[in-house]
């Protein structure tokens, strides 16, 4: 996909089939913020797999989540525990605990080109952007700037 394109969604398998298209794409890093990951079907083995390329790919690779709980991750998501033992150093988990906030419910950053964004946590409605990297930079300086006052995850030391 080359073309710039911005699409909004209101359903929550458009928001699914965006994250999995983007992770397509992406090449160096992944940012995803959410409440705590719930909407996002972290476990489902197809998207697992699509991470899990993606880190192979390259040592350097990044994944980075950041949360508002790790709750529901701890509790529900072994899979991603897992990821987070077997690739220490390439998925990184932060809890953020501050009152700063993104600009939307949920977002998810592939290397600063694409992204998607869900509006409002308990809605699926929101918007994809592929190729539009003046655009996608504004969320990604954002989620840079919170994400440097975030506490890490119990999740990355308690497994």
């Amino acid at each position: 996909m080359d073309k710039e394109q911005t699409t909004l969604f209101s359903e929550q398998n458009d928001l699914l089939v965006h994250f999995d298209n983007v992770l397509l794409e992406a090449k160096k890093q992944i940012l995803i913020f959410d409440h705590d990951l719930r909407d996002l079907n972290l476990t489902e083995p197809m998207r697992l797999k699509l991470i899990e390329n993606f880190l192979n790919s390259d040592k350097n690779n990044k994944v980075a989540i950041m949360l508002e709980t790790d709750k529901w991750a701890i509790k529900n998501n072994q899979v991603l525990a897992d990821m987070i033992v077997e690739y220490p150093q390439s998925i990184l988990l932060r809890l953020n605990q501050t009152s700063e906030r993104l600009a939307a419910a949920s977002v998810i950053i592939v290397d600063g080109q694409h992204a998607v964004l869900r509006f409002k946590e308990n809605s699926h409605q929101g918007k994809c952007i592929y190729n539009n990297q003046k655009q996608v930079m504004t969320y990604h300086f954002r989620f840079v700037e919170v994400w440097k006052k975030c506490t890490v995850s119990q999740m990355c030391g308690v497994i």
